[in-house]
């Protein structure tokens, strides 16, 4: 008969107390990397907020509705008084007489158009929003710019005597912590609304 051996209860011991304090190390960093990483996030956004609300200050100026030209137009233009650039772009939405509420998040660089949806600290901007006769996903360009995305088609402003008819703007930053973190912060406290100015 043949006589087999196994691993010694000493040796299976060692090894397993080895297996468990390999394992601990490898939670452990992970833990501590994912604990540094949601403080420094966190810390970014509480500073970006912070920044948001005392530096960020923007106006809108005019919000003329043509809703008798083909297409139909909106020309918005906005300045900043605030002393934060405001490179992200912005969230802007527009409302309907219906209450429907068109929104699109727009970045602050366009392809092939550098800075075309920035706001500069204490500068102006003017826009152009105008209506798809295609049905396509809409937004807004700077007026010089070479496009102009659109607003979806039958788009009404026609019953706005008791309603909210106009645009809102949000504005979105880059914050950058004394320790060289970076966060965008969407300064959803800094929105601007305006109802439009005249609607032809």
């Amino acid at each position: 008969m043949i006589n087999k051996k196994g691993i010694s209860p000493l040796i299976a011991t060692v090894l397993l107390i080895g297996f468990t304090i390999v394992l601990a190390a490898l939670v452990i960093r992970w833990g501590s990397e994912l604990v540094t990483g949601l403080t420094k996030e966190e810390q970014c956004n509480n500073e970006g907020l912070i920044e948001c609300t005392s530096n960020v200050d923007l106006i809108i100026n005019t919000a003329d509705l043509d809703s008798t030209s083909n297409p139909q137009n909106v020309d918005l233009s906005l300045t900043s008084n605030g002393k934060k650039d405001i490179t992200e772009g912005w969230i802007v939405r527009i409302h309907k007489d219906s209450g429907e509420v068109i929104a699109e998040n727009l970045a602050g660089i366009i392809a092939g158009q550098p800075g075309a949806n920035q706001l500069l600290k204490y500068s102006t901007v003017g826009f152009e929003v105008a209506e798809d006769p295609v049905g396509d996903p809409w937004g807004i360009i700077r007026a010089d710019a070479t496009a102009i995305p659109p607003i979806p088609l039958g788009t009404d402003f026609d019953d706005c005597d008791d309603k909210f008819c106009g645009i809102s703007v949000i504005p979105k930053i880059k914050h950058t912590t004394d320790k060289g973190d970076s966060c965008i912060i969407t300064c959803g406290q800094s929105e601007k609304r305006k109802t439009f100015d005249s609607i032809t």
